[in-house]
């Protein structure tokens, strides 16, 4: 996981420009429309078509050319996602549905903790947070192994907190996460904060419960794939500072190469930057 910084779609690009522009007026829209429904007790499909839209799925959260802000990356376990598996857009809240780390149901409490019941007698679900569900800070990246259920594990609808769930906008700030959003601006939130690596294995392992919550959540551990890609990592790293050394009528084509990487630029930043920090320390 890899702190995220988001920006817009390429702007020296007018079509692309107008494409983005169009986008975020129609989810202000739908959020509008959102909000104003369920505030008045009326339902509302959230309109997957909106948030995910083809165009904006394709060309800002998995760019075909590996761009910013995300570089063709998953923004929870950093593997390459373009031409490898199909992508979700991924709602950090969930949008509908809200369940804890174990995928128990969250349900509406009241001022003492007790659960609300309807007039049925049954508990109420969390309606989720559905007036972020066009966010476009609440909206990651995500390889389908991260997001959804698999013998991995998977985020789906899970989001545990160490308060209360929010219900409503003004809670949100309240609100305590104990997943990490790798595109948030609070410094709270910075992965490299959160976790450590091993580089010579390939093991991640957590500063804070945060860090922990996430490993589990994300099964950020329990692919042999990631071991495995995270040690390849820090054998290319290590590989391209000797050769900097070795032949210096390539290095500044070499040095392009490791500042692609340790910027962001190339899956798994975060154990290519401790490779590099070890490399530099050792030598």
């Amino acid at each position: 996981m890899f702190k995220i910084k988001l920006q817009g779609l390429d702007k020296t690009k007018p079509e692309m420009a107008t494409v983005w522009t169009n986008w975020l007026e129609d989810c202000q829209n739908e959020t509008k429309a959102c909000v104003a429904a369920r505030t008045n007790g009326q339902t509302y499909d959230i309109k997957d078509s909106v948030y995910r839209r083809k165009t904006i799925k394709n060309h800002y959260f998995f760019d075909r050319g590996m761009g910013p802000p995300f570089y063709g990356k998953c923004a929870y376990c950093e593997a390459t996602v373009v031409g490898k598996q199909h992508g979700d857009v991924e709602h950090f809240r969930p949008k509908a549905r809200v369940t804890d780390e174990n995928d128990n149901i969250i349900y509406l409490k009241n001022a003492n903790g007790k659960n609300l019941f309807d007039i049925k007698g049954k508990p109420i679900p969390h309606p989720g947070y559905y007036w972020l569900a066009y966010d476009l800070h609440n909206l990651l990246p995500s390889c389908q192994i991260c997001n959804q259920a698999s013998d991995f594990g998977g985020k789906r609808n899970r989001f545990p907190v160490a308060t209360d769930h929010a219900t409503m906008a003004a809670e949100v700030s309240d609100e305590k996460p104990l997943l990490i959003n790798p595109a948030s601006d609070d410094g709270k939130d910075n992965p490299a904060k959160h976790f450590k690596i091993d580089i010579k294995t390939g093991v991640m392992s957590a500063k804070t419960k945060r860090g922990q919550m996430c490993i589990d959540v994300f099964d950020l551990n329990g692919r042999q794939s990631l071991l495995d890609d995270r040690r390849d990592v820090r054998r290319i790293v290590w590989s391209l500072i000797a050769e900097i050394k070795q032949k210096p009528q390539h290095a500044d084509q070499l040095q392009l190469e490791l500042n692609d990487i340790l910027q962001g630029k190339k899956a798994y930043t975060m154990t290519a930057r401790a490779a590099f920090k070890a490399f530099t320390e050792q030598n």
